[in-house]
């Protein structure tokens, strides 16, 4: 697990750096990196122009035998209510939640999932059809 503190533009980029190096580890291809890279800099961005700014921890993760993923947490530091739009989210990353804590601010999650071939290999038609058939 990492953590970044953001409070100025390179740690915004060391952030999104570490980000694809991590999408690289864990097997995604190189389209699916550059939109974590991506998600990971807009969002890092966003709490770095806030007034209050805040950290971000990522970390790879597993949900069963077969699939492992990438989980990013963005901690905004500002009690007052989210200030940082994460409409666009749902187009980027395959799930997200955003929560709202009075002392805590706001927290933004989201996953990207890598789905392994293992295991899912193409089932063979169930139907098995005579001459003439088809």
């Amino acid at each position: 697990m990492d953590m970044f503190l953001m409070n100025e533009l390179t740690d915004a980029i060391k952030a999104r750096q570490q980000g694809r190096e991590l999408a690289v580890s864990v097997g995604f291809s190189i389209v699916d990196q550059t939109r974590i890279a991506f998600t990971i800099s807009e969002l890092a961005y966003q709490l770095i122009e806030s007034m209050h700014h805040g950290h971000m921890v990522m970390k790879s993760i597993h949900r069963n035998w077969f699939e492992t993923g990438i989980e990013v947490r963005l901690y905004d530091h500002s009690t007052n209510a989210c200030r940082i739009n994460s409409n666009w989210l749902q187009h980027w990353v395959d799930d997200f939640e955003v929560h709202y804590h009075d002392t805590r601010g706001t927290i933004i999650v989201f996953r990207k999932w890598l789905i392994s071939s293992k295991g899912s290999e193409k089932q063979t038609d169930p139907y098995v059809l005579a001459v003439g058939e088809e």
